[in-house]
């Protein structure tokens, strides 16, 4: 009997055991690759939202520049007597839109605001350079 627990097992038996530990082996690099795979996916799911979501607001920010710069000019226009209010308006709401986009703000919808708010401020320095060059002799 002493002689059957100390014997080493039958060379089928290791050689289930190998079998049995590449299976496993197999299993578990198996999950692994199906876990980086599914990683994988999510990551493209998010960067292609990311990519509509930053082409949405690109197209929102050209198209709300179109309209500011129309509304700059039809702002520049106004006057109380004499005095430029439009210009003045167009100069102080831009600065500030300046101001706001030099620092990116996190929220898409400053963002936008803050890019087509610039638009006055670039439109009113044109305006602005125009009737000065307009005015010199």
């Amino acid at each position: 009997m002493a002689n059957d627990i100390t014997k080493a097992p039958p060379a089928y038996l290791r050689e289930l055991e190998l079998l049995e530990d590449d299976a496993a082996a197999t299993r578990y690099g198996v999950k692994i690759r199906e876990e980086e795979i599914q990683r994988q996916q999510e990551d493209e799911r998010r960067m292609r939202a990311i990519m509509k979501a930053h082409k949405t607001e690109s197209w929102t920010t050209e198209g709300l520049e179109v309209l500011t710069s129309v509304g700059a000019g039809a702002l520049s226009n106004v006057k109380i007597g004499n005095f430029p209010i439009g210009g003045i308006i167009n100069m102080a709401v831009g600065t500030a839109a300046k101001w706001v986009s030099v620092f990116e703000p996190e929220s898409s919808p400053m963002r936008v605001v803050a890019r087509a708010g610039k638009t006055l401020l670039h439109a009113q320095v044109a305006i602005t350079t125009r009737e000065l060059l307009r005015g010199m002799p």
